[in-house]
């Protein structure tokens, strides 16, 4: 044992060098606390560390660390630990020792195969949630996270009836804060309140946006059953306890206010407007692969809290060609502004991703051949009815020249007293373009009269 040996030399040192005098009859306690044998299986050397070690060396190796070794034909030996090795208590701590004996380097390396699919374990909507995420962030917008309550302030900020918004929202038993008792029915109705705070606290350019659940009461859903807490419920339980929540889709908002554009040797600065809010929502499409269709507001119709004439319905085409609302983009009606502190021509947008989720179509992106034919660009006006929606019109484009379509665009909408009253002129340009061929005169004037015709079914003509 080392402490009688650790003793002795202690008694010398201090006799030789302290002049002691040690005792004729030396003292021992021998207070050792005998140690459990360990029942140590070889095969966990290989299970635990990856070691191939046979039978006989794991029993050396155990020995000359100053275990007592038995047994073995089995597979399985008995192990007493030294006094002197407190650590070792449990299996495991024998396989760390020899690994380290054997050496750390003989434990082979083995990489995780990856999936042939190269996923994440991200689910699709998990990854379009991010891919939003890191859309918005790179285009310089800053997340927000904030409570999801609002009240009678907030409501009315946003040009909305209190009584009205207070019948469909939840409301809260113990609010946080009383002047608060209600769940947010819109994502931007919280997000703008720290807009708010920030531009109190002097900051000018601001570009905020925050991903959060929206909540809808339904006041035909069943009670909420109490069920005791110490019981699991039963399946009929658990479903009346989803019965009985909240509508709770998942929203996206973003708020722009202040410069768009700083001053600099380009020119003025310029402030921010519903182009803004436009450019940042065709960015969030672009990157999951959705195409956002914009519906401009007719002024009587537009939301509330929106100005009338810079504001638009998001849709997206679903898989059966219905479309399907998803929010509001555009600038905030100019007494929402005035009732928040935010600067003019304030901009924003308010998605339904969960409405989203459900109408994406998921394909995988197809690439297309590059063609090296010269593409034919042609410009199209048509005199059309306003109640026409220009996407519908686009839309009749598009169908009209099928492959030979390479892109679409509406670039100028204009109204005016020669075009007549309730007509507007909307023109687009369009480019043709055929991957295995120079397109010939006949064609393009084959396509151009299917799509005049095409346009002449929605009413719309082409102007000459």
């Amino acid at each position: 044992q080392l402490q009688p040996a650790a003793a002795q030399m202690a008694a010398n040192l201090l006799e030789q060098f302290g002049g002691a005098k040690p005792s004729t009859s030396p003292c021992d306690v021998n207070n050792t606390q005998s140690r459990n044998v360990i029942v140590f299986k070889a095969n966990e050397v290989q299970r635990v560390a990856g070691l191939d070690v046979d039978l006989n060396r794991i029993s050396d190796i155990l020995t000359d660390i100053g275990c007592s070794v038995a047994g073995g034909g089995n597979g399985s030996f008995s192990v007493l630990p030294p006094t002197w090795r407190p650590d070792l208590n449990e299996p495991c701590d024998l396989v760390e020792e020899i690994a380290r004996l054997v050496g750390y380097d003989e434990i082979p390396v083995k990489v995780p195969a990856v999936p042939v699919t190269g996923r994440t374990g991200l689910t699709a909507q998990q990854q379009t949630r991010r891919a939003i995420a890191y859309e918005l962030a790179e285009t310089g917008f800053v997340e927000s996270l904030s409570y999801p309550f609002v009240g009678e302030e907030d409501i009315k900020a946003f040009r909305q009836n209190v009584d009205e918004v207070a019948e469909v929202s939840v409301r809260i038993a113990n609010p946080l804060a009383g002047d608060r008792p209600w769940l947010r029915r819109s994502v931007l109705m919280t997000l703008a309140g720290t807009v708010r705070r920030n531009l109190h606290r002097g900051l000018t350019d601001i570009s905020m946006y925050e991903l959060g659940h929206v909540y809808f009461s339904d006041p035909n859903a069943p009670a909420i059953p109490a069920l005791p807490g110490s019981v699991r419920p039963s399946n009929a339980e658990l479903a009346a306890l989803d019965a009985g929540l909240p509508e709770q889709p998942l929203h996206v908002a973003a708020l722009l206010t202040g410069h768009a554009e700083e001053t600099g040797w380009l020119g003025t600065h310029r402030d921010v407007d519903w182009s803004d809010a436009v450019e940042a929502l065709q960015r969030v499409g672009k990157r999951i692969g959705v195409k956002f269709i914009l519906e401009q507001f007719k002024a009587q119709d537009a939301p509330s809290s929106w100005h009338p004439g810079r504001s638009a319905q998001v849709c997206v085409l679903a898989e059966d060609g219905s479309s399907v609302n998803l929010g509001v983009v555009g600038e905030l009606h100019p007494h929402v502004c005035e009732a928040l502190d935010l600067p003019k021509h304030s901009a924003a947008f308010e998605l339904d991703l969960t409405e989203l989720f459900k109408n994406m179509i998921m394909k995988p992106v197809q690439a297309k051949p590059i063609s090296t034919f010269p593409p034919v660009k042609q410009d199209f006006a048509f005199t059309a009815p306003i109640e026409l929606k220009a996407n519908e019109l686009q839309s009749a484009i598009e169908k009209s020249a099928g492959d030979l379509l390479e892109s679409v665009e509406l670039f100028d909408v204009y109204e005016g007293e020669q075009l007549g009253e309730g007509l507007r002129s909307l023109a687009y340009s369009v480019t043709f373009r055929a991957n295995d061929r120079t397109l010939s005169g006949e064609e393009m004037e084959e396509v151009r009269k299917k799509i005049t015709d095409a346009a002449e079914v929605l009413h719309a003509t082409l102007r000459v």
